[in-house]
């Protein structure tokens, strides 16, 4: 049976990357024996990303746009995608075209056996030093606190979209990814698999994750996820 696949793109303010992203995306997925759809969630952009984005969608039936008139973030922007996402598998990527398309091939050639393909990064070294350390440190603790072996949890996932049915999802920031993981892992019977992919060079590589507040932010919620989870007892 031919495998099916929604492809979220969040966007805000990403008029000189969007295009190219959305573009790339197509050129691949046609390449693959798949029938999918990619769904551009357009988180209150104040460039040119809103027009740019809505004629790519005239052009290409498969590109469908989610319009936030107000930014709302990163969270709420994965989330509705998921909400629009009409296909088998979902996945999720920024538009600043920083995820290489090449390794997603080998996701494609995994789909068969697993539920959950959860991506770490194979060439960490593009990164900054400073980011390295703080998403070492991160997914450390993720690992301690949750007891789940993950290599990295913001990154290339591939997700059947089934399990994120009736899956409440809490965060408001950069922490989605890790909270979605996390919960399908302790939640749900899956059948999952650490998963490598490349990044892109970004000039300049900065990113709203690691700002201090976002980084005090992340290590409050996943505090906050442990407490419910294992002290409050909550099912997810």
């Amino acid at each position: 049976m031919k495998k099916t696949v929604s492809v979220c793109i969040t966007a805000y303010n990403e008029e000189f990357y969007i295009e190219e992203t959305v573009l790339n995306i197509l050129e691949f997925l046609k390449n693959l024996r798949l029938d999918y759809e990619i769904v551009i969630v357009n988180d209150g952009s104040q460039d040119n990303t809103g027009k740019i984005i809505k004629n790519l969608s005239k052009k290409d039936r498969r590109v469908r746009v989610v319009e936030h008139k107000v930014n709302m973030g990163v969270a709420r922007t994965i989330i509705d995608g998921i909400k629009n996402a009409r296909k088998e598998y979902f996945t999720y990527i920024p538009g600043d075209n920083q995820f290489s398309l090449e390794n997603f091939k080998d996701y494609f050639k995994e789909i068969e056996k697993y539920d959950l393909l959860i991506g770490y990064i194979k060439n960490p070294k593009v990164r900054r030093i400073y980011r390295r350390i703080g998403s070492s440190l991160f997914v450390f603790f993720v690992r301690l606190f949750f007891n789940i072996k993950v290599k990295y949890t913001n990154g290339l996932n591939l997700i059947r979209r089934e399990l994120l049915d009736g899956l409440k999802l809490e965060s408001v920031g950069h922490t989605i990814s890790s909270e979605i993981i996390i919960k399908i892992l302790k939640f749900r019977n899956v059948r999952y698999k650490n998963i490598g992919f490349e990044l892109l060079p970004k000039f300049p590589d900065t990113s709203t994750a690691f700002r201090i507040g976002s980084i005090l932010n992340s290590f409050i919620f996943i505090l906050s996820l442990w407490f419910k989870i294992y002290i409050l007892k909550k099912r997810y």
